[in-house]
């Protein structure tokens, strides 16, 4: 939702064309140089915490969007929103592949990547929508509202017992339908299908 218009409302805060490309670009450069750092903190807090972290950080990161008086405090926010951008998709992506049997994994990461993109595709759509009745800073304020919901649903999972990673290959039957059966059964996997709804709440919020 926020990529359609951050750089309309940077430029409406007063950035020039250079400014807003810098900005723009210090997320990048900040991924590229603390992904590895982030790696080991989320080594040292556990992979739950750090995700939880990275919802409370994405939400607040909005909040400094919306009370920013003027473009130069987007200069600093990146280096707060990295906690979460540096960490979530490689930590969701993770917990979802281990959510599903080994011999599986492969049906779970093609359901987690299908929900993020329809995240994607779904918050320009919700950003056009909204910009005919609210400014450019209320995007920023509706943003933070997917994250919270994310999250909710985070905390809400009850998971189910460890799944035996160990298991037999695919039956016959399985090779005859082309692994439609093991595709089904991966989409019945709670924590796959709840990974890949979080997973599309954070998105649609970038």
């Amino acid at each position: 939702m926020v990529q359609p218009v951050l750089a309309l409302y940077l430029m409406n805060l007063g950035a020039s064309l250079t400014e807003v490309g810098l900005i723009l670009s210090i997320q990048s450069m900040l991924m590229m140089i603390l992904r590895i750092p982030l790696t080991l903190v989320t080594q040292r807090l556990g992979k739950e915490k750090m995700i939880k972290l990275a919802f409370v950080v994405q939400a607040t990161a909005y909040l400094f969007y919306y009370i920013a008086p003027n473009y130069l405090w987007f200069f600093f926010i990146p280096f707060y929103q990295i906690i979460a951008t540096g960490s979530f998709n490689q930590l969701a992506l993770s917990e979802a592949t281990n959510a599903a049997p080994i011999t599986r994994q492969g049906d779970a990461i093609g359901q987690y990547m299908t929900f993020m993109h329809a995240g994607q595709f779904i918050g320009p759509l919700v950003t056009s929508f909204l910009l005919r009745y609210v400014e450019y800073s209320g995007i920023f304020l509706a943003t933070t509202l997917f994250p919270v919901i994310g999250l909710t649903l985070f905390l809400r999972a009850k998971y189910g017992e460890p799944i035996d990673k160990n298991l037999d290959e695919p039956d016959e039957k399985e090779e005859v339908l082309g692994g439609l059966t093991t595709l089904k059964e991966v989409l019945n996997e709670k924590d796959v299908r709840l990974l890949a709804v979080v997973r599309a709440f954070y998105s649609l919020s970038s």
